[in-house]
């Protein structure tokens, strides 16, 4: 009898080699990321910090109850986090909780579906919440600029 993490390992792995076949990019991503068994995280998969390093962390009870094509979901999901840096940009934030909902709307926009229990911009609408729709269609201007001193170098602040 196989034991749940080894189990859920084999998953894993399974749906990375899956999704180098049809999502490069995000298994690419997957290949080079550590995974870690975590027993108290409150999801199948996850990401976390770990000595300076992005991991990739799963509940291996919670792992074996999805079906392959939502634990591939779920691994777009996180990959789409990590590939803009979300960890990293909201690391220190101090609305942890406003900045998964938040990060978790602007990654769902980009899945044909979305894991269950995240946010997506539709569940807001259902909220009361109206979306400027005019507003957003309208795009950045076209004769805006970020900075017209080409002889001045610009510097960002990244938190």
């Amino acid at each position: 009898m196989t034991d749940l993490n080894e189990t859920a390992r084999q998953r894993l792995t399974k749906a990375v080699v899956n999704l180098l076949t049809t999502q490069r990019l995000s298994g690419e991503v997957l290949l080079e990321m550590p995974r870690t068994r975590n027993q108290d995280l409150d999801a199948p998969i996850g990401l976390a910090w770990q000595h300076n390093q992005l991991v990739l962390e799963y509940n291996d009870r919670q792992l074996n109850e999805l079906t392959a094509d939502q634990l591939d979901v779920r691994l777009q999901h996180e990959v789409l986090h990590a590939i803009w840096q979300h960890p990293l940009r909201y690391v220190s934030s101090t609305h942890p909780r406003r900045v998964a909902l938040a990060t978790d709307i602007a990654v769902n926009q980009y899945l044909k579906t979305p894991p269950q229990g995240t946010m997506t911009l539709a569940d807001l609408e259902k909220q009361g919440y109206v979306l400027d729709k005019d507003y957003t269609k309208q795009g950045f201007p076209a004769d805006a600029a970020y900075d017209n001193d080409d002889a001045q170098p610009q510097e960002f602040t990244i938190y």
